[in-house]
């Protein structure tokens, strides 16, 4: 609510999130889809006859939480809003490129413009635009100063995805990583089930998950054509910051991460042979 919108009254944003926590909805799907909303009346996309006569304009506190409450309501325009960027921005002509979503979930936490592993977890991930259910792979590029490597990108997000699946398995907090190191986590599972596991049998059953999460997409249609990123991302060049003039080379880092993977190059599914060996 703060970023999105350009709102700096953190109050108003606190509120913003009070408000979806009384109301069971998520604070980045709500927040990104007003800030999408914003960005459509701020381009003369859509109109007061079409929020209701609420002036979305980024930075207007007000219009935010009364947009919000009309998401929670899904009165007049909070019904468009409450079906996210996607289906929102299907009905504006023009905002396909800026609707900041992937497999219809919208993008939370990062501008991936020059952090590349950042950007093909959104880009790849089974289930949309989640900056975390993969793991934070940001955290290692700030640290490194990788961000607009190519090479070895695909490896990376595997790895932080693998690591994330086994610590949601397992049910400990993504966040203690630092802390309870991969190297620690066979002797859980090996306490659990009462024989002996490995990081190497670990690393096999997070493989696993992320094959049969794919496999389960592949089913309803999902390709690689489907691994995609906003157009923002890919065609504007990043106005500003240290990756100033920077885009996403999003297909370069699908290939490596496919590979990665020993996935198909050409449909971004898992093979046979790898289904077979896992």
């Amino acid at each position: 609510f703060g970023s999105e919108c350009g709102i700096a009254k953190f109050d108003a944003v606190i509120a913003a999130a009070e408000i979806c926590e009384k109301a069971g909805i998520d604070t980045m799907s709500a927040g990104l889809s007003i800030g999408f909303a914003m960005e459509c009346f701020e381009k003369g996309l859509i109109g007061l006859n079409d929020t209701d006569g609420i002036k979305l304009r980024f930075g207007n506190d007000e219009a935010m939480i009364t947009a919000l409450q009309k998401i929670v309501n899904e009165e007049g325009f909070g019904k468009q809003m409450a079906k996210g960027v996607r289906s929102l921005s299907e009905g504006i002509k023009g905002s396909e490129a800026f609707a900041m979503h992937v497999k219809g979930l919208e993008m939370g936490g990062y501008e991936c413009r020059g952090l590349n592993a950042q950007a093909l977890e959104f880009a790849i991930n089974n289930m949309g635009g989640s900056h975390s259910s993969y793991g934070f792979p940001v955290y290692g590029e700030l640290a490194k100063g990788s961000g607009k490597q190519v090479k070895g990108k695909g490896k990376e997000v595997k790895e932080s995805a693998i690591g994330r699946i086994l610590r949601d398995c397992i049910s400990v907090c993504a966040f203690a990583k630092a802390t309870l190191t991969d190297p620690q986590l066979p002797d859980m599972v090996s306490s659990l089930f009462g024989e002996p596991w490995s990081v190497d049998d670990l690393n096999t059953v997070g493989k696993r998950i992320m094959c049969l999460e794919r496999l389960f997409n592949m089913r309803e249609g999902i390709t690689r054509e489907d691994d995609s990123l906003p157009g923002r991302l890919l065609n504007e060049l990043k106005p500003d910051g240290p990756a100033k003039g920077v885009v996403v080379p999003l297909e370069e880092l699908k290939d490596d991460y496919y590979a990665a993977m020993g996935w198909d190059l050409a449909t971004g599914n898992p093979s046979d042979e790898l289904l077979d060996e896992l």
